[in-house]
């Protein structure tokens, strides 16, 4: 992976500025609305903001008409950026009477992240696209933020809405639409997956999950805290710092990190290597609150407002006893794999590479205790394709459920409700290594039980 970030982020090529059109994988925002009839296809979730569709939308959840909620629209990092136009679609276009009956922007405080460039600007109380245009000395782009300053009002809901956002980049990097199409493909996919979350939480059958159908998130936007500087190839150490952030914000379950912290200052030495598949490997739905991070994510950030689950995306890694592990001779090094060096991380179909802790029970039975995963693969990246690798920490605590994961966005505690097979994911908590804390749980109507 950290090879590949290099290239990615310092691959600059000397020519003039061009405009090209960047498709944001990831959006934050300070709220949206959620319903409990309408909790998947169309709960206003803020990804629905870059969709391209005029029928969907971000619309803010919280009381009031909206002044001071902000969407924030992750790109992959570039240098070279001098110039952001974004094209909007103001209000709820899915039809004229939906856009007058909810609020609109009237003015927009634009910011540019990281150079934190800033400006105000007007939106006019009307359909179709509009552009927003703001410039910056050429330099680094990694997202754009939209904060919401003056709104016209709705004639029969408060709630402001916005239908869609398209960003527009001037800059010297190297254009690669193939990337950005994969970009574009990657939202479409997500809207495809929620349809079918909807699906499978119609069905008595298959409502038997380890998890409940929607969650909400709480953030906290926080102080960054100061931890020791990591050499740019240093996996193990962003980990190390990842697990700090979140003990000195006081995470819970200090044993299950205590564990990590413990695996992670020796190395992960005693850890033998496996081979590990689930035994239950229906995917993980697509619902809000729960995230499996993709390789992506080394060059757009991991799951963000979300508790972050096993990178495999089965439902069978949430319990220890679903997960079955064989041991084999080692194929390669931990630093060949965390460097996406090993010959099979050349090859695009995505490959894990796995060690595993095993202690005894009370009984004497030996089960799994923790399971730190490296998965690689050659992706499509800003500047050609580049060979990544994306590390994982699973802890699982002493009733074998995943407790605590530890990657280098961030680290996440997972707390449960009930025992046995009945047993579900009630919420958790996400530290962020760069950003704030995200309190996830169980949305009141569907919650686990």
């Amino acid at each position: 992976m950290l090879p590949a970030l290099a290239l990615a982020l310092s691959a600059t090529l000397l020519a003039a500025p061009t405009e090209r059109r960047l498709h944001p994988a990831s959006v934050e925002a300070s709220s949206f609305l959620w319903n409990d009839w309408n909790k998947f296809q169309e709960n206003y979730h803020p990804l629905y903001l870059v969709d391209d569709d005029p029928k969907t939308a971000w619309v803010e959840g919280e009381r009031g008409a909206g002044v001071g909620s902000w969407v924030r629209m992750r790109v992959t990092y570039m240098e070279g950026a001098s110039r952001v136009r974004l094209r909007v679609r103001n209000g709820y276009q899915k039809s004229p009477a939906l856009f007058s009956a909810n609020a609109r922007a009237k003015s927009v405080e634009v910011k540019l992240l990281p150079s934190g460039t800033t400006q105000t600007l007007p939106l006019a109380d009307q359909q179709d696209w509009q552009d927003l245009v703001v410039e910056q000395p050429a330099g680094a782009l990694a997202a754009i933020e939209l904060k919401v300053a003056a709104v016209y009002a709705g004639k029969k809901y408060e709630d402001l809405c916005i239908s869609d956002a398209q960003v527009f980049v001037t800059a010297t990097t190297r254009e690669n639409p193939a990337f950005e199409k994969q970009k574009a493909e990657q939202v479409r996919a997500w809207k495809k997956e929620r349809l079918a979350a909807a699906q499978a939480f119609r069905t008595a059958a298959k409502q038997r999950m380890p998890i409940a159908s929607q969650y909400r998130t709480t953030r906290r936007e926080e102080k960054a805290l100061e931890v020791p500087e990591c050499p740019f190839d240093e996996a193990l150490c962003m980990l190390r710092n990842s697990l700090t952030v979140a003990e000195k914000r006081g995470a819970g379950h200090p044993a299950m990190l205590g564990r990590a912290r413990g695996l992670l200052e020796r190395r992960f030495v005693g850890l033998s290597p496996v081979t590990a598949s689930a035994l239950d490997k229906r995917p993980l739905p697509q619902i809000d609150g729960l995230c499996t991070p993709g390789l992506h994510a080394c060059f757009e950030g991991g799951c963000g407002d979300a508790l972050e689950l096993a990178q495999a995306g089965t439902l069978g890694y949430l319990r220890a006893d679903q997960v079955s592990v064989f041991e084999r001779k080692p194929e390669v090094t931990l630093a060949e794999a965390l460097t996406a060096k090993a010959p099979a991380c050349h090859h695009e179909r995505p490959h894990d590479f796995a060690w595993a802790e095993r202690i005894k029970d009370a009984r004497g039975k030996e089960r799994l205790s923790a399971l730190f995963v490296v998965r690689c693969a050659r992706v499509e990246a800003r500047d050609g394709s580049a060979n990544v690798a994306y590390p994982q920490l699973l802890v699982y605590d002493d009733d074998g459920r995943l407790d605590t994961a530890v990657s280098r966005e961030g680290t996440t505690v997972i707390d449960w409700k009930g025992q046995g097979e009945e047993a579900k994911v009630a919420g958790g908590t996400r530290y962020g290594l760069y950003a704030g804390t995200t309190h996830v749980e169980a949305a009141e109507g569907v919650a686990a039980r």
